[in-house]
């Protein structure tokens, strides 16, 4: 089942490059999305793309000092990409972390270091189109009574 794009862009930071290739292949075809896998790409673009999903090994480095620290240690362009994504809340789906908590739940989300095609896309489904508040099964934004005060 194969959803409209609305020109949405995941970016693939991988330690393992043959890995990220054929995820690269799986979400292009699902999606009918641009991946990006070399964040050298946005780093000359200096930042006009809009990222709308980070698909991240745990390993990859400098993506915990990111998601841990608000500053960027060194200043290497690779580091300030990452702390300005993860700054700007862009969602986080990392490779290596299940079973992790995290407080904010809509955010980052774990998976094994390297999921089955099938639970990445589900996982990244979730991601892009976080679950419903609360509205009634049927119901909709538009015929929702407002809510009483």
């Amino acid at each position: 089942m194969k959803q409209p794009s609305k020109n949405r862009t995941i970016l693939i930071l991988e330690t393992d490059p043959d890995f990220a290739k054929d995820m690269a292949a799986i979400l292009r075809r699902d999606f009918l999305i641009h991946v990006i896998t070399n964040p050298r790409e946005l780093i000359e673009e200096d930042g006009s793309r809009q990222i709308d999903l980070m698909v991240a090994a745990l390993d990859f480095p400098g993506l915990v000092q990111a998601i841990c620290f608000k500053q960027a240690e060194e200043s290497s362009p690779l580091d300030k990409l990452l702390h300005q994504l993860i700054n700007q809340n862009t969602p986080v789906l990392i490779l290596g972390s299940e079973g992790l908590k995290d407080p904010r739940p809509s955010r980052f989300e774990g998976t094994n270091r390297y999921p089955d095609p099938v639970r990445l896309m589900t996982k990244i489904r979730s991601l892009f189109n976080p679950p419903a508040t609360t509205l009634p099964e049927g119901a909709n934004a538009e015929s929702a009574p407002p809510p009483h005060s």
